[in-house]
This record gives C-alpha cells, sequence and structure tokens, in this order.
C-alpha cells in the first residue's frame, strides 16, 4: 500500500483574506473594506466589511448619476398629489364595492329583510334582488372595464419607459 504525502502546513495569519473586487448593481456598488459601519443607498446599517468602496472613476460617476436620478424620482413622486397618485386603486376598490354590493351585500340584505320584519311582526313579501348595474345593458361594467383596462395599461408602459 502506497502512502499519500501530507498537505503542506498551512500558515495562520491574523488578517483577513479580503478580496479586492467591485460589483455595481442598480443601486449600490460593493466591494469589500475596512472602514466604520455606515448606511447604503436603500438606508439599510452594513458591516464594516461590507461597505460600498468606489475604485473606479467610471463606476464613481455612473454611481453619482444613478443615485441622482433615483432621488429625483423619489421626490417627484413624494410632491404628486395624494389624489393624482391613488386614482386608479381607488377606481378599482370602489369598482370592487359596487360589484360586492350589487351582486352579494343587497340580494343577502333582500333575503333577510322577510325574517328581519316578521320578528318585529310585520308582513312582508319577499321581493328578488335585481342588480342596478346591470340596467341599460350593463353600461356600468363596461365603463369601469374600459377605465380600469386602460389605465392599467398606460400605467405598464410608465413602467416599462422607467417614469
Amino acid at each position: 500500500m502506497t502512502r499519500m504525502p501530507a498537505d503542506p502546513p498551512i500558515e495562520e495569519t491574523n488578517k483577513p483574506a479580503v478580496a479586492n473586487t467591485t460589483a455595481v448593481t442598480s443601486n449600490t456598488v460593493i466591494a469589500n473594506t475596512t472602514s466604520s459601519t455606515s448606511r447604503d443607498y436603500a438606508g439599510s446599517v452594513i458591516s464594516p466589511a461590507e461597505e460600498p468602496t468606489i475604485q473606479d472613476a467610471a463606476v464613481a460617476k455612473a454611481l453619482v448619476k444613478l443615485r441622482a436620478e433615483q432621488a429625483k424620482h423619489n421626490f417627484e413622486i413624494q410632491n404628486e398629489h395624494w389624489l393624482k397618485a391613488y386614482w386608479r386603486p381607488m377606481m378599482g376598490w370602489l369598482y370592487m364595492f359596487i360589484c360586492f354590493m350589487d351582486f352579494i351585500g343587497f340580494p343577502v340584505m333582500s333575503w333577510m329583510a322577510p325574517v328581519v320584519y316578521k320578528a318585529f311582526g310585520i308582513t312582508y313579501a319577499y321581493t328578488a334582488w335585481q342588480p342596478i348595474t346591470l340596467l341599460g345593458g350593463g353600461m356600468v361594467h363596461m365603463s369601469f372595464g374600459a377605465v380600469l383596462g386602460i389605465t392599467a395599461w398606460a400605467r405598464g408602459v410608465e413602467k416599462t419607459k422607467g417614469q
């Protein structure tokens, strides 16, 4: 049986191995460093070993430009009036509420009305609920569908363009 030679001894040092690499993402430049704890672009605390450093002038310029664009976008969003910013979701919630009440809420109330009236000694004949939004050929549903559909499409186009 042959004997395998032993591995050479490993020298241990007190210095940690530090990679000298830089990765560029959409929000930060990440590299290893040894300075004190700080915050990255998103505001979360990062350890000294993960603190962003800038090792290249071109990367620094790109990072500054990216951060300026992001700050400008965030400022524009914050300065937008709440009604302008949230009218699309409000339209969606309003339409859901209208559909819920017209197809679930009011029919249940019409079923329960004779029971409640009978408890108070009032005789009441059951009258089936007729959905109000279906009168006139369902124009309410077509209108909401058009408005919500077109605005959802337009918002998707805005997001893909980065606005």
